[in-house]
């Protein structure tokens, strides 16, 4: 699960609470977690996930993919260093089977952006994709009443988003989409996923 949002929130405000506990309740389901490696929320997230992460056996890494061009970060199993920040998308979308978008601004509105068009394209299989908080209201809001009603896309492209208020809301799509999964994984011949 890819958690993208703001390198800029302090780990005082509730939303940072929010991520740290979203992250550990998704690692104790047993998902792995992919973030920025930044500050703010991507630490939350990070710290959240290291808290919820299975226990291991000694000298074990925690399941916390981490995508980062910055400096070395505690609570994360693996750092892939990238030249451009297209690689670094590219390869947020290569790990994950599942997106959270936390609030932010225009990095994590990218990141948001990108997933939205890959659906958008069938470039991703149906995958979850969750906007979380009110935050994106005004973003949905100018996608109906601009894009839609100019006819720059389908009214299925609106639906591809699901907006959610709460840890609990984001937990519940994930862990039943994770369920759906392994099912499907279970029932499939080895590589016909």
């Amino acid at each position: 699960v890819s958690i993208f949002g703001s390198a800029r929130i302090a780990n005082t405000n509730p939303l940072y609470g929010e991520a740290q506990d979203l992250a550990q309740r998704l690692a104790e389901a047993g998902c792995d977690i992919v973030t920025g490696g930044g500050g703010g929320l991507m630490q939350a997230v990070d710290l959240g996930a290291s808290r919820g992460a299975v226990q291991l056996p000694a000298g074990g890494d925690l399941p916390v993919r981490l995508v980062t061009d910055d400096v070395d970060a505690p609570f994360v199993e693996r750092v892939y260093r990238h030249r451009t920040f297209f690689s670094r998308l590219h390869h947020f979308v290569r790990l994950s089977s599942a997106f959270i978008v936390l609030p932010g601004g225009i990095g994590s509105t990218l990141e948001a952006m990108m997933v939205w068009q890959l659906l958008q394209a069938k470039h991703l299989p149906p995958t979850p994709f969750l906007l979380f908080g009110r935050h994106w209201r005004g973003l949905l809001r100018w996608i109906e009443d601009e894009a839609l009603a100019q006819g720059y896309l389908e009214k299925e492209d609106t639906n591809l988003p699901i907006q959610v208020e709460t840890v609990d809301e984001a937990v519940e799509i994930i862990l039943r989409t994770l369920d759906e999964f392994q099912t499907r994984s279970a029932d499939s011949p080895e590589g016909e996923l």
